[in-house]
């Protein structure tokens, strides 16, 4: 009945995406959540590659392309961002065909290879949609409440599959998530718990859309929903992205939070015995006699991998070895955790994207990411409308979730795992278009003197102070 279900909801996506693309698009987002449920179809007509999720997506991109006579709007990104992203694009591109080029050691035929480096593409897809439709405030409150809702069914699902009671336990705690997370959800439980770190403070941030006060408890509820979430993946990455994440929320817009987190850590570390486990294995001894910290096992053999990456990436600084360098190269057989296995890939964002790219793909990339955490920062802290805060802090729960995450995992390149980061990363550069465009005010072009000077409709609604309407004016500044 269940599959019945999916499948009769999923028609109906597949023919609604040609009246109304965006709010099909808002559907998918939050259909991505459980999309690798052992429930979802693999894959469609026996066509490989062509998934669910796949097909919604061509259906949404095909109404979206119909679309774009009727409603006349430009594909307006700001420039250097629209830079930044063409050279990200470029980088990834070079590293994928470097790796095509030389598929050595790689346990993939040239066609999985193929597929796989093309379904990095439209994880970003969805984010670039965003921007370019997200034109009034009931859209961008659709595709606020489908990030969210992606986000919420993570959580049900993390909490369903690992009960809280696993968290009395750290041992227990560590192989449950480790074994069941990603079969029953497709997710590592390391992703899971970068995802769930910056989710638990995106409820917070977009709790400045809404005035009610039983939602915007209910907010609040789906953000310790989130916390909890992180705590069961037993990621002790997560738990030091959660409270980063928390406390630059609190320095810039929540003081409180200043005084309530140390608060909410420390009852935590003392009161779930599981929790405080996992974040202090390798500070403590289990024989109770006092002993150095092991950092091996503090960064799960990370510290004996990455000498070795750091060397490789000095024999080739600038321009890298290409996608999936410590397998083409032979390097991750030198490389293993603390169980002695093999470390297939750096567990570390930034050393990958230089052992893949070089100085030459390291430098756009990261400026692109640095921007985007500016433009984030500014919106966030903007009081002037409820909008900037939701957009900007939802975003900056993202992308500084992902980038401190970063520094024991990650990959550069668009992924699963990130999805929800770049849909947010679309709604931040259109809120932030939409910001400096009505702050410049309405531009009024020259006419013949015999004529009355008058501006456009568009203008008009764009205009500071006009009433709220159909048009872009309802993306300006509002009292909260």
């Amino acid at each position: 009945m269940r599959v019945i279900l999916l499948y009769l909801a999923v028609a109906g996506l597949l023919f609604y995406s040609f009246r109304d693309w965006y709010k099909s698009l808002c559907a998918l987002i939050t259909m991505t959540a459980v999309v690798d449920h052992p429930d979802m179809p693999r894959s469609l007509l026996g066509i490989p590659g062509l998934n669910v999720w796949n097909a919604v997506l061509l259906t949404v991109l095909g109404g979206w392309f119909l679309s774009r006579g009727r409603e006349r709007l430009a594909f307006n990104p700001p420039l250097p961002f629209a830079i930044l992203g063409a050279l990200y694009a470029l980088v990834a591109a070079v590293a994928s065909l470097r790796m095509l080029a030389d598929p050595a050691n790689l346990p993939a035929t040239t066609t999985e290879l193929i597929v796989f480096c093309v379904n990095t593409l439209k994880f970003v897809i969805p984010g670039l949609l965003l921007f370019d439709g997200c034109r009034s405030r009931s859209r961008l409150n659709f595709a606020v409440l489908a990030i969210l809702a992606y986000y919420f069914l993570l959580a049900i699902q993390v909490v369903k599959w690992v009960p809280p009671w696993y968290a009395l336990d750290p041992g227990e705690l560590e192989r449950r998530s480790r074994t069941i997370l990603r079969r029953e959800m497709g997710f590592y439980r390391t992703d899971l718990s970068m995802i769930m770190a910056g989710a638990a403070w995106a409820f917070v941030a977009a709790r400045a859309l809404y005035t009610d006060r039983r939602f915007r408890l209910g907010l609040l509820g789906a953000s310790a929903l989130c916390t909890l979430a992180v705590a069961l993946t037993a990621g002790r990455a997560g738990y030091l992205t959660w409270a980063f994440v928390g406390g630059l929320f609190a320095v810039l817009r929540f003081r409180k939070l200043l005084l309530l987190l140390p608060v909410v850590v420390g009852l935590t570390v003392w009161l779930v015995p599981g929790i405080a486990g996992r974040l202090l294995e390798g500070f403590t001894s289990q024989s109770g006699f006092e002993e150095p910290v092991d950092a091996n096992v503090v960064t799960a053999g990370r510290t004996d991998a990455w000498p070795h990456i750091i060397e490789a990436i000095g024999q080739a600084p600038w321009i890298g070895y290409g996608r999936q360098a410590m397998v083409t190269t032979g390097l991750y057989l030198r490389s293993s955790n603390v169980e002695g296995e093999v470390v297939p890939h750096p567990h570390n964002l930034f050393l990958e994207l230089l052992l893949d790219a070089g100085w030459v793909g390291f430098l756009p990339v990261m400026l692109l990411f640095s921007l985007l955490v500016v433009i984030a920062l500014r919106l966030t802290v903007d009081s002037r409308s409820p909008l900037f805060l939701a957009a900007g802090g939802i975003a900056l729960a993202a992308l500084s979730a992902f980038l401190f995450s970063g520094f024991a995992g990650r990959h550069y390149y668009p992924e699963e795992n990130s999805f929800a980061m770049w849909c947010s990363v679309g709604l931040l550069l259109r809120t932030w278009v939409e910001r400096n465009r009505t702050q410049r005010g309405p531009q009024v072009r020259a006419v013949r003197p015999s004529r009355p000077i008058e501006p456009s409709p568009r203008a008009r609604l764009a205009a500071p102070g006009s009433p709220p309407g159909r048009g872009l004016s309802r993306m300006g500044p509002r009292p909260c």
